[in-house]
Protein backbone atom coordinates (compact mmCIF):
# COMPACT_ATOMS: atom_id res chain seq x y z
CA UNK A 1 0.00 0.00 0.00
CA UNK A 2 1.51 3.29 -1.06
CA UNK A 3 1.40 6.22 0.85
CA UNK A 4 -0.53 9.12 0.36
CA UNK A 5 0.91 12.49 0.26
CA UNK A 6 -0.21 14.63 2.59
CA UNK A 7 -1.85 18.45 1.78
CA UNK A 8 0.22 21.39 2.56
CA UNK A 9 -1.23 24.33 3.91
CA UNK A 10 -0.29 27.85 2.52
CA UNK A 11 1.12 28.48 6.19
CA UNK A 12 3.36 25.70 5.73
CA UNK A 13 4.48 26.85 2.25
CA UNK A 14 5.37 29.90 3.87
CA UNK A 15 7.32 28.10 6.58
CA UNK A 16 9.41 26.80 3.95
CA UNK A 17 9.84 30.11 2.40
CA UNK A 18 10.94 31.52 6.02
CA UNK A 19 13.18 28.91 6.63
CA UNK A 20 14.74 28.04 3.19
CA UNK A 21 14.00 30.82 1.04
CA UNK A 22 17.10 32.77 0.73
CA UNK A 23 18.92 28.87 0.01
CA UNK A 24 16.25 27.98 -2.75
CA UNK A 25 16.80 32.12 -4.41
CA UNK A 26 20.58 31.52 -4.37
CA UNK A 27 20.52 28.22 -5.90
CA UNK A 28 18.47 29.82 -8.42
CA UNK A 29 20.52 32.30 -9.17
CA UNK A 30 24.13 30.20 -8.70
CA UNK A 31 22.55 28.17 -11.74
CA UNK A 32 20.66 30.82 -13.94
CA UNK A 33 22.91 34.09 -12.71
CA UNK A 34 21.10 37.52 -13.71
CA UNK A 35 18.43 35.79 -15.91
CA UNK A 36 15.23 37.19 -15.76
CA UNK A 37 13.63 33.54 -15.32
CA UNK A 38 15.00 33.42 -11.85
CA UNK A 39 11.94 35.18 -10.23
CA UNK A 40 9.62 32.89 -12.10
CA UNK A 41 11.39 29.63 -11.17
CA UNK A 42 11.41 31.03 -7.81
CA UNK A 43 7.92 31.76 -7.71
CA UNK A 44 6.90 28.74 -9.57
CA UNK A 45 9.02 26.14 -6.72
CA UNK A 46 6.85 27.56 -4.03
CA UNK A 47 3.52 26.98 -6.33
CA UNK A 48 4.46 23.56 -6.73
CA UNK A 49 5.20 22.58 -2.90
CA UNK A 50 0.97 24.16 -2.58
CA UNK A 51 0.14 21.52 -5.63
CA UNK A 52 2.62 18.67 -5.37
CA UNK A 53 3.25 18.84 -1.00
CA UNK A 54 6.49 16.64 0.08
CA UNK A 55 6.53 15.33 3.83
CA UNK A 56 7.81 17.71 5.96
CA UNK A 57 11.23 15.51 7.13
CA UNK A 58 12.17 15.39 4.01
CA UNK A 59 11.38 19.49 3.14
CA UNK A 60 14.19 20.03 6.03
CA UNK A 61 16.70 18.49 3.76
CA UNK A 62 18.66 20.77 1.78
CA UNK A 63 19.68 18.17 -1.22
CA UNK A 64 16.16 17.56 -1.29
CA UNK A 65 15.04 20.83 -2.27
CA UNK A 66 18.29 21.31 -4.26
CA UNK A 67 17.20 18.50 -6.32
CA UNK A 68 13.69 20.09 -7.01
CA UNK A 69 15.23 23.50 -7.48
CA UNK A 70 17.55 21.89 -10.32
CA UNK A 71 13.96 20.01 -11.61
CA UNK A 72 12.23 22.84 -11.46
CA UNK A 73 14.76 24.52 -13.79
CA UNK A 74 14.58 22.01 -16.12
CA UNK A 75 10.95 21.82 -16.57
CA UNK A 76 10.94 25.77 -16.86
CA UNK A 77 13.34 25.79 -19.57
CA UNK A 78 11.69 22.71 -21.43
CA UNK A 79 8.27 24.62 -21.22
CA UNK A 80 10.48 27.43 -22.96
CA UNK A 81 11.45 25.20 -25.30
CA UNK A 82 8.14 23.86 -25.98
CA UNK A 83 6.54 27.11 -26.47
CA UNK A 84 9.46 28.24 -28.89
CA UNK A 85 9.09 24.63 -30.98
CA UNK A 86 5.09 25.62 -31.39
CA UNK A 87 5.87 29.29 -32.01
CA UNK A 88 7.94 28.20 -35.07
CA UNK A 89 5.53 25.55 -36.30
CA UNK A 90 3.11 28.19 -36.56
CA UNK A 91 5.06 30.53 -38.19
CA UNK A 92 6.50 28.24 -41.13
CA UNK A 93 2.85 26.88 -41.42
CA UNK A 94 2.14 30.75 -41.84
CA UNK A 95 4.89 31.53 -44.34
CA UNK A 96 3.91 28.95 -46.20
CA UNK A 97 0.70 29.65 -46.79
CA UNK A 98 1.49 33.07 -47.99
CA UNK A 99 3.84 32.17 -50.26
CA UNK A 100 2.75 31.85 -53.84
CA UNK A 101 2.50 28.52 -55.52
CA UNK A 102 1.54 29.70 -58.88
CA UNK A 103 4.97 31.11 -60.69
CA UNK A 104 3.03 33.54 -62.85
CA UNK A 105 2.31 35.35 -58.80
CA UNK A 106 6.08 34.21 -58.14
CA UNK A 107 7.16 35.73 -60.65
CA UNK A 108 5.23 39.12 -60.42
CA UNK A 109 6.47 39.14 -56.63
CA UNK A 110 10.36 38.94 -57.63
CA UNK A 111 9.47 41.67 -60.28
CA UNK A 112 7.86 43.80 -57.70
CA UNK A 113 10.37 43.54 -55.26
CA UNK A 114 12.99 44.33 -58.04
CA UNK A 115 11.05 47.21 -58.33
CA UNK A 116 11.70 48.23 -55.18
CA UNK A 117 14.81 47.62 -54.95
CA UNK A 118 15.09 50.50 -57.44
CA UNK A 119 13.33 52.57 -55.84
CA UNK A 120 15.65 52.04 -52.94
CA UNK A 121 18.47 52.44 -54.75
CA UNK A 122 17.69 55.53 -56.40
CA UNK A 123 15.64 57.45 -54.21
CA UNK A 124 16.78 56.95 -50.78
CA UNK A 125 19.77 58.47 -49.45
CA UNK A 126 22.87 55.98 -49.74
CA UNK A 127 22.81 55.25 -45.78
CA UNK A 128 19.38 54.51 -45.55
CA UNK A 129 19.35 52.16 -48.81
CA UNK A 130 22.20 50.27 -47.59
CA UNK A 131 20.34 49.67 -44.17
CA UNK A 132 17.35 48.26 -46.03
CA UNK A 133 19.02 46.34 -48.75
CA UNK A 134 21.34 44.55 -46.49
CA UNK A 135 17.77 43.72 -43.91
CA UNK A 136 15.40 42.63 -46.58
CA UNK A 137 17.53 41.53 -50.03
CA UNK A 138 20.56 40.21 -47.61
CA UNK A 139 18.33 38.80 -44.80
CA UNK A 140 20.45 40.35 -41.69
CA UNK A 141 19.57 41.29 -38.23
CA UNK A 142 19.99 44.74 -36.90
CA UNK A 143 23.35 43.88 -35.20
CA UNK A 144 24.90 42.42 -38.38
CA UNK A 145 23.47 45.34 -40.25
CA UNK A 146 25.29 47.44 -37.59
CA UNK A 147 28.55 45.33 -37.54
CA UNK A 148 28.68 45.63 -41.55
CA UNK A 149 27.99 49.33 -41.87
CA UNK A 150 29.96 50.32 -38.64
CA UNK A 151 27.38 52.20 -37.21
CA UNK A 152 25.39 51.71 -33.70
CA UNK A 153 22.41 49.06 -33.48
CA UNK A 154 20.01 52.23 -32.70
CA UNK A 155 21.39 54.29 -35.98
CA UNK A 156 20.29 51.02 -38.15
CA UNK A 157 16.63 51.03 -36.54
CA UNK A 158 16.55 55.00 -37.70
CA UNK A 159 17.81 54.05 -41.16
CA UNK A 160 14.96 51.25 -41.31
CA UNK A 161 12.11 53.02 -39.84
CA UNK A 162 13.28 56.76 -42.00
CA UNK A 163 13.77 54.48 -45.17
CA UNK A 164 10.44 52.47 -44.62
CA UNK A 165 8.34 55.67 -43.78
CA UNK A 166 9.83 57.28 -47.18
CA UNK A 167 9.29 54.20 -49.20
CA UNK A 168 5.60 54.39 -48.18
CA UNK A 169 5.06 57.84 -49.10
CA UNK A 170 7.01 57.21 -52.40
CA UNK A 171 4.89 53.90 -53.24
CA UNK A 172 1.75 55.33 -51.91
CA UNK A 173 2.33 58.26 -54.31
CA UNK A 174 2.97 56.10 -57.41
CA UNK A 175 -0.26 53.43 -56.60
CA UNK A 176 -2.37 57.02 -56.50
CA UNK A 177 -1.61 57.76 -59.71
CA UNK A 178 0.99 61.36 -58.45
CA UNK A 179 4.11 59.83 -58.67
Amino acid sequence: MSKRRRIFKPTEVQQVYEKHGSFIYRVIQFHLGQSPDSDDIFQSFFLRLLEQPTPRKVMDNRGYLYRMIKNGIINHYQRVKAYERRISRYSDSQVSKTTPRDPAEKTMRIDEFKCVMGIINNLLPAHTATALKLRYNNDLTNGAIAHTMSVKKETVCQYISAGLKKLRKILKGKHSGSG
